[in-house]
């Protein structure tokens, strides 16, 4: 039997996008956060959304692993909890609503 991400990994007020988070990671260089910010959401944020539909557990843990390292390069804290439960077995009920509160975010950091 999977393990059950608790209900309360989206609400433990883990930062959805933590902007100085990013930043600290790139070292202040506005620059390379936006370019960071465009590859999450044109590389992480397909895989992520595909984690789900994965038949095999490996392969969705190994998915699932990839994003929370990507998530947490750009201080995307939630989404890096919800991708460490799924390694550790969880089911992945929680990943859409993870997805769909950092999306816009995301969109608005790349404005």
């Amino acid at each position: 039997m999977a393990a059950q991400l608790s209900e309360s990994t989206l609400d433990q007020g883990l930062p959805v996008l933590d902007r100085a988070a990013l930043m600290t990671n790139v070292g202040g260089d506005a620059a390379l956060a936006k370019e960071l910010l465009s590859l999450f959401w044109m590389e992480i944020l397909p895989d992520a959304e595909g984690i789900a539909g994965m038949a095999d557990a490996a392969e969705q843990r190994g998915a699932a692993h990839r994003v929370r390292g990507a998530a947490l390069a750009i201080g995307a804290a939630e989404l890096a909890a919800v991708a460490l439960a799924i390694e550790e077995g969880a089911d992945t009920d929680q990943l859409v609503a993870a997805l769909q509160r950092l999306r816009p975010q995301l969109a608005e950091a790349l404005a």
